[in-house]
């Protein structure tokens, strides 16, 4: 298993909703004779798939790495792991104080919930990695590599993230004050009701990053380049229609790779290729007018086409997006019990604190989507599709979730108490932490799935092949 992307909603794209221009910040997309997409190095996801295509692949749970055992629950303060490959590694709920992971390959893996104070972070290669509610307190990351991570609720006050590149990352009300960013690149950033009190980001690019609600008293932003980006008060800094200069590549320039439609990342490939709203921000649907911190309860909008829209902060509660396409759909930090989700295509969507008791997701598409931290006690999720996203600390107590496919995801401290997990596949998911107290879990498809103590069930070597409704990228 590889850890799970976080798509973020970004300034560009409201700003480019607003417009209606339709431009973004990313290359158009090339579709290919065979239906795929070719994807560029200055678009994420020819990091990811490079990622995801590594020959040496993930390093697997309980393996021993300089004498420190790499799995969940780990204790490993101290630890000097400089320079070594961990990718994929699974390390939530580990003790990793001030441990030495400079220049350390770590991608596609999971720190959510560890303490990892103090610790040397520098240059280290992070992309894909979630770090939900890991402690990160006074933390070095300088000139690590940041890229479509899950970083929600992070405790990281007087860490130092100089010259790190963190681009398309959540840090949806994370604890950041006192942090230094000097000549950081924060682009395409959720910042949103983070506490960056007294942070430093001198010379920083915070070009289409959102600090909506965020928390800036004694904040330095001098010489720092606003383009396209959201402001704690919701005024946009340095508004354009043309692309932010200086996006960052990752890979040679004029390289490119062809991701094919049955790939898993083709739909998230795509999507960065292109990540133009459906609509102007400001466009009222069925009485619905889609811009953050709007009220949509009880509106009707099944149907329609809500790719790429941002309704943070929202009232959404009894809202009707059903059968609606809506990959990329921004409705974190929102109010949405009882919401009807059936059916609908949130594919990296972002819903992470998003409050939606007794909502109704039957066979909705969240493949690649952010549910981290969400409430979803009691809610209908049969069939639904969480393939390769985050339900990280979401409480999903009481929920229908029979048949629903979980493979791949980030679960890690997730609420299931009560839950009916029936025939649901749990392929290669990571559920450390979580609380499976009465759970109905017969039938369920258990293989390479990590379990609540951070065993392994089922465990399946790489010449064994795929698990059972496992997807190749």
């Amino acid at each position: 298993m590889l850890s799970k992307l976080i798509p973020v909603a970004a300034a560009a794209l409201l700003l480019a909703a607003c417009s209606g221009s339709g431009d973004s910040a990313s290359p158009s997309p090339s579709d290919t004779d065979s239906g795929g997409v070719t994807v560029t190095s200055e678009n994420p996801y020819y990091l990811v798939y490079q990622t995801y295509t590594d020959p040496k692949g993930q390093v697997l749970s309980g393996t021993k790495v300089q004498g420190c055992a790499i799995k969940s629950y780990t204790k490993c303060p101290g630890a000097d792991l400089h320079g070594q490959y961990l990718q994929g590694a699974f390390l939530s709920y580990a003790n990793l104080r001030k441990a030495n992971l400079s220049d350390t390959n770590l991608k596609a893996g999971s720190i959510a919930f560890a303490s990892l104070t103090g610790a040397n972070l520098k240059s280290a290669l992070l992309s894909l990695t979630s770090t939900v509610k890991a402690d990160l307190t006074k933390a070095d990351l300088s000139g690590a590599q940041m890229v479509l991570m899950d970083m929600a609720a992070t405790k990281a006050p007087g860490a130092r993230f100089n010259n790190v590149t963190l681009v398309d990352a959540s840090l949806v009300r994370a604890d950041l004050q006192k942090s230094v960013w000097e000549r950081a690149t924060v682009r395409d950033t959720s910042l949103q009701e983070a506490d960056l009190s007294g942070a430093n980001f001198k010379g920083a690019d915070l070009s289409g990053s959102i600090l909506l609600g965020a928390k800036v008293k004694g904040a330095d932003f001098t010489g720092a380049t606003f383009c396209n980006t959201v402001m704690a008060d919701g005024k946009v800094k340095g508004a354009q229609d043309s692309d932010c200069p200086n996006a960052p590549t990752y890979g040679a320039d004029g390289a490119s790779i062809e991701v094919a439609t049955t790939s898993s990342i083709y739909e998230g490939a795509k999507a960065a290729t292109n990540p133009a709203p459906a609509h102007p921000m400001g466009t009222e649907i069925n009485g619905c007018k889609l811009e953050p911190v709007t009220d949509c309860a009880d509106k009707d909008l099944s149907g329609q086409r809500l790719t790429n829209m941002t309704v943070t902060g929202s009232k959404l509660q009894g809202l009707n997006i059903s059968n609606s396409d809506a990959n990329g759909f921004d409705f974190t930090l929102s109010q949405g019990a009882g919401m009807n989700g059936a059916d609908a295509q949130l594919f990296s969507s972002s819903a992470s604190f998003t409050s939606m008791a007794g909502a109704d997701f039957s066979g909705a598409k969240f493949s690649f989507a952010s549910l981290s931290l969400a409430e979803l006690p009691g809610a209908g999720l049969r069939g639904t599709d969480f393939g390769f996203g985050d339900i990280i600390g979401a409480d999903l107590s009481g929920a229908d979730l029979s048949g629903a496919d979980i493979s791949d995801s980030n679960a890690i401290g997730a609420n299931f108490r009560n839950a009916n997990l029936s025939n649901t596949n749990l392929s290669d998911a990571d559920l450390t932490g979580t609380d499976l107290t009465g759970a109905d879990t017969s039938g369920a498809t258990f293989c390479n799935t990590i379990m609540p103590d951070g065993s392994v069930k089922a465990p399946r070597s790489p010449e064994q092949g795929l698990c059972p409704g496992q997807r190749e990228p």
